[in-house]
């Protein structure tokens, strides 16, 4: 609600005064009568005489004139406005005692001097003090008015737009009863107090009622300055508005606006339409509903995240206590929700779900990759083909405990394959080509002592039967051994660079034979590393909630390892 200024009280004209004489006697005119008092008598008397008298009464002439001085700032400081009464006649009473005890003591030749001289500064003192006495007792007069008028006035603005009236009223009759009693006209003042009284009352009431801050103008008017009869109606006119706009905008909500509907968005240009049809030749009016239903909206839209907000955390609150998704969509706050607020929860939770199942997956074989790697020299002894045939099934079946499901469901597959015919001799035939391309990877296949040695042997024997079973697979066939030879110098030849993080070359590593902690320091070529970030950015855009696009340093390596050979699947994750 716009705020107006409030009357402080009545303002009354005060004519300027005329200028106080000051206090200090013109000693000069008073010299000026010393030497013409003693020109007078310059024949009867000689010249030393003469001039000791003026001497005598120049001195006494400055000290009368010293002393009323400090009198006479004296007695003007309790002087003043109605305390000034008698003043004069104060000052009349001094200079008649002055002259008694200064006189009495001077020569006669210097009292005749200075009674002239006196006489002038006395009438100039008097005069003075007249004109100061006149002054002082007028502004106390009105400083009377003014306090008793003011008092008016505010009693006035405190019984407000009933009794208020009566006592402007009054008010404004003694404005100008004071100033008739001076012969003046008082008729501009007394307006000017009655009229700031009723804009004080009628900014009280737009405050609260415009409506009958606009009866009060119209009733009173004649009290107020004509000059300023636009400017209040147009402030009574602009507050009606507001307040007129305000209500319209009200009663059009409640209408078109169904109460705690925030599961639905607001029709603003409807709502802003139909308030400038209610106004339709009246901007003013539609400017304020319009302001109004917007700020209504923007508040109604606070309140719709608020709730949303809180209505998706009871629903997770519920997810998280283990309700089933059925129960949750059965329930309130999941019903409030907006649909794309439900399809986002929705597709978040079948999100971690698969994210979840990948996660699990990941961590099985992660473990049964890292349970293999530890027992790789076992596997190397178990995946010898003499060894394999002389167990029974459910032998191979039990090292499940030793090398994982995975490792042991090769390990079957492998067992199955000796019970063919002339399966026994292939198979010895394909471990001594292992061994012979191992050998010349400098694993040692036909002396490994160290367990570490033997390890790594049997892990590198486990990928290249996977590949072999790969390609098997993905040819529909078996592959001859010649196929088998030409698969594993090929995967032996696909090298990458791994930083040895000393000043020598890097050693360059073959992907089927990179360990967990060899991968970590595999170096990306610039030129690949450029491509395979540019084609990870485009993934995680299409699909953010799958982190194997995310361009991470892992990500990046895992995807260059993968274009450089597919073995690359077969190497263990680490811890």
């Amino acid at each position: 609600m716009p705020q107006v200024p409030v009357y402080n009280g009545p303002q009354v004209r005060t004519e300027a005064l005329r200028p106080v004489f000051g206090s200090t006697p013109d000693v000069s005119s008073g010299i000026r009568a010393i030497g013409q008092g003693l020109d007078q008598v310059g024949d009867a008397i000689d010249l030393k005489v003469r001039r000791d008298a003026e001497t005598e009464a120049w001195q006494a002439q400055a000290k009368i004139a010293e002393e009323f001085d400090k009198w006479d700032t004296a007695e003007r400081q309790k002087s003043q406005g109605s305390n000034a009464k008698d003043y004069r006649a104060k000052v009349d009473a001094w200079w008649s005692e002055t002259q008694k005890t200064y006189a009495s003591t001077l020569s006669p030749l210097a009292q005749r001097a200075i009674s002239k001289s006196l006489a002038a500064v006395r009438n100039s003192t008097l005069k003075s003090a007249s004109d100061y006495e006149t002054q002082q007792v007028e502004l106390g007069a009105r400083s009377a008015f003014m306090g008793s008028t003011n008092k008016l006035i505010g009693q006035a603005i405190r019984d407000g737009a009933d009794a208020g009236p009566p006592v402007i009223s009054e008010a404004g009759e003694a404005v100008r009863k004071f100033y008739k009693e001076r012969g003046l006209d008082g008729d501009a003042e007394a307006l000017k107090i009655t009229t700031g009284a009723h804009i004080t009352i009628i900014n009280q009431l737009m405050q609260r009622n415009p409506v009958r801050a606009e009866q009060y103008f119209n009733t009173h008017k004649g009290q107020i300055d004509p000059l300023r009869h636009d400017e209040v109606g147009a402030r009574i006119n602009q507050v009606s508005a507001i307040t007129d706009g305000e209500s319209k905008a009200t009663e059009l909500w409640d209408k078109m606006v169904k109460p705690g509907d925030y599961k639905n968005p607001v029709d603003l240009f409807a709502l802003e339409k139909a308030a400038r049809e209610a106004f339709p030749n009246d901007p003013t009016r539609q400017k304020a509903a319009i302001g109004t239903l917007r700020e209504m909206t923007a508040a109604w839209n606070k309140s719709q995240q608020e709730t949303g907000a809180a209505n998706t955390n009871a629903v997770y609150g519920m997810l998280d206590k283990g309700a089933t998704m059925a129960t949750v969509m059965r329930s309130k706050a999941w019903n409030d929700l907006p649909e794309r607020e439900q399809r986002q929860i929705r597709l978040q939770l079948e999100t971690e779900a698969q994210v979840r199942e990948q996660r699990a997956a990941a961590a099985d074989t992660r473990r049964e990759r890292q349970l293999l790697l530890t027992n790789g020299d076992a596997y190397l002894a178990y995946s010898d083909p003499a060894a394999l045939a002389g167990m029974t099934r459910t032998q191979v079946q039990a090292l499940r405990s030793v090398f994982g499901m995975e490792a042991t469901k090769h390990l079957l597959d492998r067992y199955d394959s000796l019970q063919k015919p002339g399966k026994i001799a292939e198979a010895r035939m394909d471990n001594d080509d292992f061994n012979f391309y191992a050998d010349r990877l400098g694993l040692k296949p036909f002396n490994a002592k160290t367990p570490s040695e033997k390890r790594a042997l049997g892990d590198l024997k486990y990928r290249v039967e996977q590949m072999i079973d790969m390609a098997q697979r993905n040819k529909g066939k078996e592959l001859t051994r010649e196929e088998k030879g030409k698969l594993m110098e090929i995967e032996m030849a696909r090298k990458v660079t791994v930083d040895s993080n000393l000043i020598m070359t890097d050693p360059e590593v073959p992907v089927i034979q990179l360990t967990p902690e060899q991968v970590k320091k595999v170096k990306v070529p610039a030129g690949d590393r450029a491509q395979i970030v540019k084609a990870l950015q485009t993934m995680y855009e299409r699909d953010p909630t799958n982190p194997m696009f995310a361009p991470t340093e892992e990500n990046v390596r895992r995807e260059y390892l993968l274009q450089r050979s597919p073995a690359a699947r077969l190497i263990p994750s680490a811890k």
